[in-house]
């Protein structure tokens, strides 16, 4: 069950299950649609939203959506949610993220780093930063307890990585346990 809270302070919801393990209902969505500036115009590919919750938002503002999904489960659970909501612009694909090679249909991406390794990550923005339409990106990922693990990509890390792949980070926030990085290229 996903819900939104506003003004969450209580983490006895959490220990309930009432949010998911991301804790994707604490990011102020309005926010991240404001820093992607995302538009009617813009073909967004998502990577690592495996409900599809900021897909389905995302989907709302942009032409299309494509969302890679590698599970079997969440790939129909996707499928089924778009067309729940009538979100035709929201088009699930059942592929392994860090084997794309060619992302030269899109203009923006977003990638919830949860479940990304650091190769994984490493190649994506490797392939995302290579000679495409793509000139803007958004990376969402956790920054502290209770919902950063061991496992998760640091923010530092990514910046890292950004680098390397031939993005510049421009906006950097912190939100009270996620932050949000959006870089150009």
């Amino acid at each position: 069950m996903l819900l939104n809270f506003k003004n969450f302070n209580n983490l006895s919801v959490y220990k309930k299950g009432l949010i998911s393990d991301f804790g994707d209902e604490l990011v102020p969505l309005s926010e991240i649609v404001k820093i992607l500036k995302v538009n009617q115009e813009d073909v967004l590919v998502s990577i690592g939203d495996l409900n599809g919750f900021y897909s389905m938002i995302l989907g709302k503002y942009v032409k299309e959506i494509h969302v890679i999904i590698q599970e079997d489960l969440w790939f129909e659970y996707v499928k089924k949610l778009s067309l729940k909501f009538g979100m035709r612009n929201v088009i699930p694909h059942k592929e392994d993220p860090c084997q794309i090679t060619n992302f030269e249909n899109y203009t923006k991406f977003f990638i919830k780093t949860r479940g990304i390794s650091l190769r994984c990550m490493s190649n994506v923005l490797k392939k995302l930063g290579e000679k495409n339409t793509i000139k803007t990106g958004l990376i969402l990922g956790t920054r502290s307890p209770p919902f950063f693990n061991s496992n998760d990509l640091s923010k530092d890390s990514v910046i890292e990585l950004f680098k390397s792949s031939g993005f510049t980070r421009i906006i950097e926030i912190d939100f009270r346990y996620h932050y949000a990085l959006l870089a150009v290229k």
